[in-house]
């Protein structure tokens, strides 16, 4: 007796089977066997934009040109280039035409081969004094990102203008008080820079929540910052429990693209001396759930290695259990040979990740640090990278 099997991948990927026969032999009333098979890659284009190093995501990416004077008669222009990181050939690559303040030259060329690229320019060139947005559509045979959207924006300016910038929070960013003894508080010194040509001021600074996190701005609520100043703020942390807090801290003023600038404080109440884990990337707070963004790499080849500090900053020994990756380890190697397991109160250790994509397109892994931490005793940070053909 003979029978057929027959093996048709639906999608690319290891594919596996179990072989059930039933039959009367005393023996082997039931015979099973194991078959296995691998659907290969289908070859498939696969655009890509960037702005020098910078991925622009499709959909959601944004390129904002900032402030640009209206009488400027040399005006910003921008070079995107479009890459294809598939495997089969992209064509057709087309654009229609910008109109308004913004304007865009044609893709170089209109195919592109696995690997290969192209560029693009894109000119800013106000009209008025406003904010100015553009939708740039790149046409192709991607299956999936056709059209490949993003947004370009710009401000018109008649005269100078502001810029805030906080030196010890980016905007949106996250930032940690660690924790306090119960009955007692922490303060923290924020500073405020203008890094543009017209005065910046300061209407307000709030703390969303501010029965555990307070802000002081003595000696006034409302103050200017001259081109090239600063000024400072403090955010007082008072634990009511031993719970994680948070609040958001909203610096209001005449900035026109950051206004309110807005970034997090967390914090939480501790009953004693305990430790406190924290992780860095050169002088990057990376909270638990994070992510990190490795530089778009070759399959097979290696990204440059990234030291990650992990940091004791409570009042204890923080003890380490293990520090390990997880997900898609075949993509990145974990060096922990010189690493402490063991850090004092204000010590610190490193580790260094390594991106090695073995297969194309995204990749993904986590860092993770176990420890004593009372609050983090498990302690993620996401690891996300893009392999290149």
């Amino acid at each position: 007796l003979q029978f057929t099997l027959i093996f048709n991948p639906q999608n690319p990927g290891s594919k596996s089977a179990l072989i059930t026969i039933l039959c009367d032999d005393p023996s082997y009333q039931e015979f099973t066997f194991k078959v296995i098979g691998y659907g290969p890659s289908i070859p498939v284009p696969d655009i890509n934009v960037k702005q020098g190093e910078n991925d622009i995501p499709n959909g959601s990416g944004v390129y904002d040109f900032g402030y640009i004077f209206i009488e400027d008669t040399n005006p910003p222009v921008v070079t995107f280039t479009i890459e294809n990181t598939g495997t089969a050939a992209l064509t057709g690559i087309s654009m229609p035409e910008l109109s308004g303040d913004f304007s865009a030259s044609k893709p170089v060329e209109a195919t592109l081969e696995p690997g290969g690229s192209t560029s693009f320019t894109v000119e800013f060139k106000p009209s008025s004094e406003s904010y100015t947005t553009d939708t740039i559509e790149i046409i192709s045979d991607d299956p999936d990102e056709n059209p490949y959207l993003f947004i370009v924006e710009g401000y018109g300016a008649s005269g100078p203008v502001p810029d805030i910038n906080i030196r010890e929070a980016a905007h949106g960013s996250t930032f940690d008080l660690g924790p306090v003894l119960l009955g007692s508080s922490i303060s923290k010194v924020f500073t405020i820079e203008n890094t543009g040509t017209g005065n910046l001021e300061i209407s307000s600074i709030e703390s969303k929540y501010p029965l555990n996190f307070e802000v002081d701005t003595s000696p006034t609520t409302d103050f200017t910052v001259q081109p090239g100043d600063t000024e400072t703020f403090q955010v007082t942390f008072t634990p009511s429990d031993t719970k994680n807090k948070k609040t958001i801290i909203e610096v209001h003023s005449n900035d026109l693209d950051e206004n309110p600038f807005k970034f997090t404080v967390i914090g939480h109440g501790s009953e004693g001396p305990e430790p406190d884990i924290n992780v860095m990337q050169a002088d990057i707070f990376y909270p638990d759930g994070s992510t990190y963004y490795f530089e778009d790499t070759g399959v097979g080849l290696a990204s440059s290695p990234v030291p990650f500090t992990i940091e004791n900053k409570g009042s204890t020994n923080l003890k380490i259990n293990s520090i390990l990756l997880k997900g898609k380890i075949d993509d990145y190697t974990l060096d922990i040979s010189t690493s402490l397991f063991l850090l004092s109160s204000g010590e610190s250790t490193t580790v260094t990740i390594t991106f090695i994509p073995a297969k194309l397109k995204k990749r993904k892994a986590s860092l993770v640090i176990e420890s004593n931490d009372p609050d983090e005793s498990r302690y993620n940070v996401n690891l996300e990278g893009y392999g290149l053909e």
